[in-house]
């Protein structure tokens, strides 16, 4: 085993605010099938699993040729429009920048197809902090969170590791790996759905995430 201290973290809800991109990717994809959307808190409330997943547990019951077209329609507008549409969260630039400064390695863990997280990364400038990037190598290819992280794992070859994401889901996979994890309450998550799912701590603001995922906070 090597003697890293790697980072697990996030993508959508935690490094980036991708909400207008989705949220509007959402509502092409229901105005494709001629389906009123939801509200946009109830979009928003969806981030955080592919939007091929959230659209067939949504429209599954109208039939599959629905769903094929709803999702085609939100891949074509994010592809086109929405990818272009995430800011960075204030700070976050600054905080990954401490904690590589602090030895770590940091590694992205998405939902986020792989050559979208790539851009992403590359459009604000925060893909040179980090070492690696895992997720499904395109849309129509789903894999599950714990899936990506024992990838990641894989990868890196941890002495400590610690990850850090927004959603409940996020902190349940990387339990599968028995790994700690800390909450961010800025993204999509609410703080009572990261502490259900078992987060060890939480970070209210970019600035406070070096010193919860430092080595001595992790396993």
């Amino acid at each position: 085993m090597s003697d890293r201290h790697v980072v697990f973290l996030d993508l959508d809800g935690t490094i980036i605010d991708s909400s207008p991109g989705i949220v509007a990717g959402l509502r092409e994809a229901y105005r494709a099938v001629g389906i009123d959307a939801p509200e946009d808190a109830v979009l928003l409330s969806w981030i955080g699993q592919p939007a091929a997943v959230t659209l067939e547990r949504e429209l599954g019951g109208r039939g599959d040729d629905v769903v094929e077209a709803a999702n085609g329609a939100f891949r074509t507008y994010f592809d086109e429009f929405g990818m272009h549409e995430s800011q960075p969260y204030i700070g976050i630039s600054e905080a990954m920048a401490a904690v590589a400064a602090d030895g770590a390695v940091i590694c992205v863990v998405t939902h986020k197809p792989l050559r979208l997280s790539e851009a992403a990364l590359e459009q604000h400038d925060l893909r040179g902090l980090v070492h690696s990037v895992h997720a499904p190598p395109s849309p129509a290819e789903f894999m599950a969170k714990e899936d990506l992280f024992a990838q990641a794992i894989s990868a890196t070859d941890p002495a400590t590791r610690i990850a850090a994401g927004d959603r409940g889901t996020d902190i349940q996979a990387a339990q599968a790996h028995g790994m700690a994890s800390v909450g961010v309450t800025w993204g999509f998550g609410t703080a009572d759905e990261l502490l259900a799912a078992g987060a060890v701590a939480l970070a209210s603001a970019p600035g406070e995430l070096p010193a919860l995922v430092a080595p001595r906070a992790s396993q």
